[in-house]
C-alpha cells in the first residue's frame, strides 16, 4: 500500500504531497495533473526529484492510463495474452488461494519484524544520542589535557567513541589531577617527529643542457641553388619563416611581393629537407623535457622550502631556490630562442652544481631530522602511554557508571535486532517457498482463453457485436477481429478502443502476461477511463471499476489499494457512491480535487467528497478564487448566471442591468449579456480581458444580480453549504 506520493517537478507539481487512503478518488479538470500522477506511479524510478512511500512488503502498481493503452494496443504489436486459471480447475484456484492467505499471514508476520527493526534501531540511535551527550559533559574536566586527547574535543560523537572504547568494566579511582606532572614535563618542549625530505634527481636535466644538437647549426640544405645565397647572407632563419607563408600568400614572395616562378618555388621547398625536420623535431623534444623535469625539480625544493620544521634553518635553501629558479629561466629562453632561430648556436647554463649544492642542504636537513626522531622517540612513547592512561581515568572512573549502562542497553537492543532479523529472513524463505509452489501450480492449469472468454462475454452482453477477442496461431497473443474476420485493431473507434482496453486491464489485474502467479499485494490506479465513450458506456465501466473498489475492501484478487482518477463528474458520482444501508469507515476512502492556477497544480484533500454537482462545483469555485484561476472564475459566474436564471425565467434583462449604474453596469452588463446568447456555443475557456485586481470587483456585482433579482437567499444558500 502506497502511503505516501511526493511530487516535486513533475509537470506543474512543485512540493506536493499526498496520503492515499485504501480507496481514493481524486478529481481536476482536464490539463490540471491527473495524467502526470498516473505516470509518476506507473514509473517511479523515472522521476528522481519526486518520492512514494509504501508499506514494508512487496507491491505491484498497476496503471491504466493513455501508456497503457499505447504500450499494450500499438498497432505495431502484438496483444499479449492474460494467463487466468479457469473454472474448470475450481479447486487448484482454490489451493493457490489458500496459499496466498498462508503467504499474507506470513507477510504480516514479516511486516511486523521489519516495523520491529526499525523501531530498535531508532531506539539504538536514541540511545547512542544520549550516550554521547553524557560523555561530553566530562569534556571541561579533561580539556586541561587537551594536548594527550587531542583530536577528539570538536566532536561529540568522536569523544564517546574514545570514551568506550578505552573502557575496561573494572572501576578504578584514578582522577585526572594525578597526571599533572607528567602531562607537563612531557609537552613543556616542542619536539615532535618530522618526515625526511627525498633528493633530487636530476641527471637527465644535465643531459638535456649538455646534448650536442644545442651547439649545431640547423640549417637548410648546402646542395640547393640557393644555398650559396643564403649561406653569403646568413638568413636561412629568415627564408624558413617567410615558406611558412607561401601558401596563404597564393606563391606571392611574402618579402617583396612578386610572384615566385615553379621553379624558384621547388628549390624553396626543397632547402629544408627529413634531416632539418628531424632536427627540429629532437629540439622541440628537449625544450619541453627540460621544462617538465625542471618544474617538478622547482615543485620539489618548494615543498622542501614550505615545510616549516621547526627545527630546520631555510635560509641556504630559500637562497638556492631563487638561483635556480633564475638559471632555469634564462636556459627556457635560450631554448625557446634556439626553436625560433635553429641557425644559432646556443649554450645553456649549467645546474648541476646549484642542484648538488641543494642536495648537500637536503642531506644536512635529514640528518638533523633523523637525530631529533632518534631524540623524539622516547618522549613520544611517553606522550602516547600519558594519553592512554588519561582515557583510563576517564572511562573506568568518571564515565564509569554512563558506559557501563549504556553497553547492557545496546547489547539488549542489538540482542532483539538480531532476533527480529533471524525471524525476518526465515519468513522471508517461508513466503519464497510459496510462491514458487503457487507459480508451479499456476503453470499447470492457467490458460490465455479464459481472459478471453470473459472479454467476449462482456462485450456481447453490452451490444459490442461489431469485434471480438480470440487467440493468434501462436497460442500465446490475441487479435481484435471484425465479424467479418477481418483484423479490428487498425479500425477501432476511440470509444470501442478505450473499452476493449479497459476490459483487458480488468483481465490484466486478474491474471498476468507470463504465466506466473501474481503474488504481492496490488495498487490498482486507474486514470480517466470513460473518455470517449458514450453514457451507457460509462455506466458499465463504473459498475466495472465499483467491481474493482469492493474486491479492495474485501481484499480479494490480492488488491490492497486502488486510486482512480477522472475529470467526469457523473463518472466520479458513480464511482464513489455508497448507499446508506452500505455505509464503510470513512477511514478507508479519501478523495482530492486538483487545483491549477497560474501554472501550478496543487491539490486538496477531504474524507469526504468535495465534489458535489457540476453546478454546486461552479460554487465552489466561486467561494474558492485564492485557488482558481481568473479565467475559470469568471467563466463560473457566467455559466452559474445561465443555468439558474434559465431555470427561472420570466426577468427581464434590461431593467436587471439598469439597477446599476457606472463601472457596475458594465460588469453587469458583460455578466449577463451571455445568458439570452446561446453561451453554452462559447467554449468554455472564453474570458473576457480583465485584470487580476478586477477579480473582486466582478464577484461583487455577481452578488448584487441576485440580490437586485430578489435572489438574494439563493445566493447565500450556495455560498454558505459546504462541499
Amino acid at each position: 500500500m502506497i502511503n505516501k506520493i511526493e511530487l516535486n517537478n513533475i509537470a506543474t507539481y512543485k512540493h506536493c504531497e499526498i496520503y492515499p487512503k485504501k480507496i481514493n478518488y481524486i478529481y481536476g479538470g482536464n490539463g490540471t495533473g491527473k495524467t502526470s500522477i498516473s505516470k509518476f506511479l506507473a514509473n517511479p524510478v523515472n522521476y528522481p526529484t519526486s518520492n512514494l512511500t509504501t508499506e514494508n512488503y512487496p507491491i505491484d502498481i498497476l496503471v491504466y492510463n493513455k501508456d497503457f493503452i499505447e504500450d499494450n494496443f500499438d498497432k505495431d504489436k502484438s496483444i499479449k495474452g492474460i494467463f487466468t486459471i479457469g473454472e474448470e480447475n475450481k479447486e487448484i484456484e482454490e489451493n493457490i488461494n489458500k496459499l496466498l492467505i498462508k503467504k499474507e499471514e506470513i507477510e504480516k508476520q514479516k511486516t511486523i519484524r521489519i516495523n520491529k527493526i526499525e523501531e530498535f534501531t531508532e531506539n539504538a540511535k536514541t540511545l547512542h544520542n544520549e550516550f554521547c551527550n553524557n560523555c561530553w559533559t566530562i569534556k571541561k574536566v579533561a580539556e586541561p589535557y587537551k594536548k594527550s586527547i587531542s583530536g577528539v574535543l570538536n566532536s561529540r560523537e568522536a569523544f564517546a567513541e574514545m570514551c568506550d572504547k578505552n573502557f575496561l568494566n573494572t572501576k578504578t579511582t584514578t582522577e585526572l589531577g594525578s597526571f599533572d606532572e607528567r602531562y607537563k614535563m612531557l609537552y613543556e618542549t616542542h619536539m615532535q617527529v618530522y618526515n625526511k625530505f627525498s633528493e633530487l634527481e636530476f641527471t637527465r636535466l644535465s643531459e638535456i643542457e649538455n646534448n650536442s644538437l644545442l651547439n649545431k647549426s640547423i640549417i637548410a640544405k648546402e646542395d640547393n641553388p640557393l644555398s650559396s645565397i643564403i649561406q653569403k647572407l646568413n638568413n636561412s632563419d629568415w627564408i624558413k619563416q617567410g615558406v611558412e607563408y607561401l601558401d596563404s600568400t597564393h606563391n606571392i614572395c611574402p618579402f617583396c611581393q612578386r610572384e615566385l616562378t615553379a621553379k624558384t618555388i621547388k628549390d624553396l621547398e626543397n632547402l629544408f629537407d627529413e634531416e632539418y625536420d628531424k632536427n627540429m623535431n629532437e629540439l622541440k623534444t628537449l625544450n619541453d623535457e627540460y621544462q617538465k623535469l625542471s618544474n617538478s625539480l622547482i615543485l620539489n625544493m618548494e615543498n622542501v622550502a614550505q615545510t616549516s620544521y621547526q627545527i630546520l634553518d631555510y635560509s641556504g635553501i630559500s637562497t638556492l631556490l631563487l638561483e635556480i629558479k633564475s638559471v632555469i629561466k634564462d636556459n627556457i629562453k635560450l631554448l625557446n630562442d634556439k626553436i625560433k632561430f635553429p641557425s644559432n648556436k646556443i649554450e645553456l647554463n649549467k645546474t648541476n652544481n646549484l642542484l648538488n649544492q641543494i642536495n648537500s642542504v637536503i642531506k644536512e636537513y635529514n640528518r638533523i631530522i633523523k637525530r631529533n626522531n632518534e631524540l623524539s622517540s622516547k618522549q613520544l612513547q611517553e606522550k602516547n602511554k600519558l594519553s592512554n592512561d588519561i582515557w583510563q581515568a576517564i572511562s573506568n572512573n568518571y564515565l564509569y557508571e554512563t558506559i557501563n549502562e549504556y553497553r547492557k542497553k545496546s547489547e539488549g537492543i542489538k540482542s532483539a535486532t538480531h532476533k527480529m532479523m533471524m525471524e525476518r529472513d526465515s519468513y522471508a524463505q517461508d513466503i519464497a517457498e510459496i510462491e514458487i509452489e503457487i507459480n508451479n501450480l499456476q503453470s499447470k492449469v492457467s490458460t490465455i482463453d479464459n481472459a478471453i472468454n470473459e472479454i467476449n462475454k462482456i462485450l456481447k452482453g453490452f451490444a459490442f457485436t461489431g469485434f471480438y477477442l480470440r487467440k493468434a496461431k501462436d497460442n500465446r497473443n490475441y487479435e481484435i477481429i471484425r465479424e467479418d474476420g477481418s483484423n479490428a485493431k487498425d479500425t477501432l473507434s476511440e470509444g470501442e478502443e478505450r473499452f476493449i482496453t479497459f476490459l483487458y486491464f480488468i483481465q490484466l489485474i486478474n491474471g498476468n502476461v507470463e504465466n506466473k502467479r501474481t503474488i504481492n499485494k496490488k495498487v490498482v490506479v486507474i486514470d480517466d477511463p470513460i473518455s470517449s465513450l458514450d453514457s451507457n458506456i460509462i455506466f458499465i465501466v463504473s459498475s466495472l471499476v465499483k467491481e474493482i473498489i469492493n474486491n479492495c475492501i474485501n481484499s480479494n484478487n490480492l488488491i490492497d489499494q486502488v486510486i482512480v482518477l477522472t475529470h467526469n463528474i457523473y463518472f466520479h458520482h458513480q464511482i464513489s457512491f455508497r448507499p446508506k444501508s452500505n455505509q464503510l469507515s470513512p477511514n478507508l476512502f479519501s478523495f482530492f480535487t486538483i487545483h491549477k492556477k497560474d501554472n501550478l497544480s496543487t491539490i486538496e484533500q477531504s474524507q469526504k467528497n468535495l465534489i458535489q454537482t457540476s453546478y454546486e462545483l461552479l460554487w465552489q469555485e466561486i467561494k474558492q478564487p485564492e485557488i482558481t484561476s481568473r479565467a475559470n472564475i469568471f467563466n463560473s459566474m457566467r455559466r452559474i448566471l445561465e443555468y439558474y436564471f434559465d431555470i427561472i425565467g420570466g426577468l427581464d434583462y434590461d431593467n436587471l442591468i439598469s439597477t446599476f449604474t457606472g463601472e457596475d453596469k458594465i460588469i453587469c452588463n458583460s455578466l449577463i449579456s451571455f445568458v439570452n446568447a446561446n453561451s453554452h456555443s462559447i467554449a468554455d475557456d472564453f474570458v473576457i480581458g480583465f485584470s487580476e485586481e478586477d477579480i473582486d470587483k466582478y464577484l461583487v456585482v455577481f452578488k448584487k444580480i441576485f440580490i437586485n433579482s430578489n435572489h438574494k437567499a439563493h445566493y447565500e444558500m450556495m455560498m454558505s453549504r459546504e462541499y
